[in-house]
């Protein structure tokens, strides 16, 4: 072969056989997925109960068939709605107890005030007849 055609070969044949390389590694690693920082992105999904609320009871064991109308089990709603209201209740005691609190240190207060202010009136009135000359 003549070096034109040698050459020519060279730079046809080089990046004909270097792509073919790139195209067998894209095809070989296509199933794969790699990140450098770990972080792989993948489609949302969403996943939720139908029932709202804490399943709280499963009536049906696990093999029986099941029919449209068969009832599967409790929500807890009722059991949800009395712990509202419990806690309706106790928050109603605690401001109950907070107000009595309230008006039984006022009461307190009221009544010891004068015992707390008698010091100083005595002796307020104590230097006021003392003569000291």
């Amino acid at each position: 072969m003549s070096p034109p055609i040698r050459r020519l070969a060279l730079i046809l044949v080089v990046p004909l056989l270097l792509f073919s390389a790139a195209i067998a590694y894209y095809y070989a690693n296509l199933g794969f997925t790699s990140t450098d920082n770990a972080y792989i992105r993948q489609d949302k999904i969403s996943i939720s109960a139908e029932v709202g609320g804490i399943i709280v009871d499963v009536a049906v064991p696990r093999i029986d068939p099941l029919a449209a109308a068969d009832h599967l089990g409790d929500t807890g709603l009722a059991a949800l709605q009395l712990l509202d209201m419990e806690i309706q209740r106790q928050a109603a005691m605690i401001a109950y107890l907070d107000n009595f609190y309230a008006m039984t240190i006022f009461i307190f207060g009221v009544a010891l005030l004068p015992l707390l202010l008698k010091p100083i009136f005595l002796n307020n009135h104590d230097l006021e007849g003392r003569d000291d000359n």
